[in-house]
């Protein structure tokens, strides 16, 4: 008998342990007389299933390289896919930080604004407060420059009524001529009434005489009396307080 290792791809009950041998050992090395078995042994039926497997092992082994070349492909996009999210993970946290940044600014700004605001309403109020102490204080000037105004007239006034009051006076004979020069004529003025007045022409001061001969209010005298003239009115206004008593 033949002895020997059989194939463990086919089974030693269909084919017999002659389609062993020949599967193990070229047909060159084969004993004289076996070739013979051999052929008798393979039928038509048992040709073909051979073709059939040997079909099916050389389809599992592209399978498998077609299952090994997706599988490498499966890993490189797995790996592309990681590194993708990586760069995506470290885009998403600098944008992160971008924003918290760029949103920190914006409070920072709010807060300015709600600073200058209130400041501006603080302002404004300021304002307000100052228009109406201004106002008051227009006012107050306003009233001032009337009160003192009147203040004015009344000082200005005042002294004329007391200039006219107090100069308005009678002189008697006695007291006129015991002071006149002997050179003044003694018939001209008989109790004279003097006053003295402003002329709104001219700056210089009158003698207003009153006597029997004229009633002129602006008299006056002639060129020999000017002394007597300048002495009389020194007189009245020098001598007022005396005269008052």
């Amino acid at each position: 008998m033949l002895s020997g290792p059989p194939d463990a791809s086919y089974s030693m009950d269909q084919f017999g342990p002659l389609h062993a041998y020949r599967t193990q050992l070229p047909e060159n090395q084969m004993p004289a007389g076996i070739q013979p078995l051999i052929q008798e042994q393979l039928d038509p039926a048992a040709e073909k299933e051979l073709k059939r497997l040997q079909r099916k092992r050389a389809s599992d082994r592209a399978y498998r390289q077609k299952k090994k070349d997706e599988e490498q492909e499966l890993k490189n996009k797995c790996q592309e896919l990681e590194n993708a999210n990586q760069v995506m993970d470290q885009l998403l946290k600098t944008y992160a930080a971008q924003m918290e940044d760029k949103l920190q600014k914006e409070q920072q700004y709010l807060e300015k604004i709600a600073k200058v605001e209130a400041e501006k309403e603080l302002a404004e109020k300021k304002c307000l407060l100052l228009t109406e102490k201004e106002s008051q204080l227009h006012q107050k000037v306003k009233a001032m420059k009337k009160k003192y105004k009147n203040l004015g007239k009344q000082c200005i006034e005042k002294p004329k009524k007391k200039l006219k009051k107090h100069v308005m006076m009678s002189v008697s004979r006695r007291q006129f001529f015991s002071a006149s020069s002997s050179s003044f004529p003694s018939t001209s003025l008989i109790q004279t009434k003097c006053k003295i007045e402003e002329n709104p022409k001219r700056d210089s001061c009158f003698l207003f005489p009153r006597t029997k001969q004229s009633f002129n209010p602006y008299f006056n005298p002639p060129a020999s009396h000017k002394s007597a003239q300048s002495w009389l009115t020194k007189l009245l206004l020098n001598s007022r307080t005396t005269w008052e008593r």
